[in-house]
């Protein structure tokens, strides 16, 4: 009954100060990058996004891989469930926000007998939540700077 807490407040205690710090702002990123998709929709999420561009700079080494993985744990742990876009753009926006550039990514696939449409976050350190397990077509691409625009 209360195993998975105890096991995901072991592994929170595990980390850096720093990586914790990452945590809670990732907590605060998915609930507002929820919050934003399911009132406004995605073009007041991306204008937003844009905004935090340039905003805060962190001198941490933490890496874009780092924060989409913490970002993707987060949001597993999180009693709401949140979907793939929903995601991306909270890692798209902690990204922006610590300086790195990326693009936000919509791509669709079509498996009969239904048609899927999957997002992830495009960086320089390569592809951050996309899917292989099915040939896709990429049909949009919103690419985020990092400096304010």
């Amino acid at each position: 009954m209360f195993s998975a807490p105890l096991n995901a407040f072991s592994r929170f205690t595990g980390l850096s100060w720093e990586e914790r710090r990452i945590v809670l702002s990732a907590m605060g990123s998915m609930v507002a990058a929820m919050i934003v998709m399911r009132s406004g929709g995605l073009r007041l999420a991306l204008s937003l996004v844009r905004r935090g561009a340039g905003r805060r700079r962190d001198n941490t080494k933490v890496g874009a891989r780092r924060l989409g993985t913490m970002i993707h744990a987060t949001a597993d742990w999180l009693p709401l469930e949140s979907s793939c876009l929903e995601r991306s753009v909270a890692l798209a926006w902690m990204l922006v926000r610590r300086g790195h550039a990326c693009a936000l990514v919509v791509e669709s696939a079509a498996m009969p007998p239904s048609f899927h449409a999957h997002a992830w976050v495009d960086t320089a350190d390569g592809a951050i939540g996309q899917r292989r397990d099915a040939p896709a077509v990429e049909i949009a691409r919103w690419n985020l700077s990092a400096s304010p625009q």
